[in-house]
């Protein structure tokens, strides 16, 4: 009986193993498969990313500025997540209408991936996750 329960285990594990592998393969494939459609959406999404080792305080304000539509009474935002346990820093800059951001397609969306963000922007956000800009 015991072998039998060793021989069970060994084929679980061995299953576990080839599951494992079949989802990277798997991932891998949807990867390649919708990496030009992942282009059409940011497209249509007005989706940008951005990955820089310094991002600041002046380059947010500058994109909100070239990416705002005359007679539009919007809002920036800015939304920082903390750093990841891969020193990485997600910021989302994107516009508000009515209190409401506008992550739909309607307005201008950019997520910039930073290992470092200035002096201005840190001092900016102090103890919050979020900025209202003006």
């Amino acid at each position: 009986m015991a072998d039998n329960d060793l021989f069970i285990s060994f084929l679980s594990e061995i299953g576990k193993d080839a599951y494992r592998l079949a989802q990277d393969r798997i991932i891998q494939k949807a990867k390649d498969l919708f990496k030009n459609d992942f282009e059409l959406f940011k497209i249509f999404w007005n989706y940008e990313e951005k990955n820089t080792p310094v991002y600041g305080f002046r380059n947010a304000i500058s994109w909100l500025k070239e990416n705002h539509k005359p007679g539009k009474k919007r809002k920036g935002g800015i939304y920082f997540t903390p750093r990841d346990n891969s020193g990485i820093i997600v910021l989302h800059i994107f516009f508000l209408e009515d209190e409401t951001p506008l992550l739909n397609g309607a307005a201008p969306h950019l997520v910039v991936k930073t290992h470092e963000i200035d002096e201005d922007l840190n001092n900016a956000f102090k103890n919050n996750t979020l900025l209202i800009i003006e």
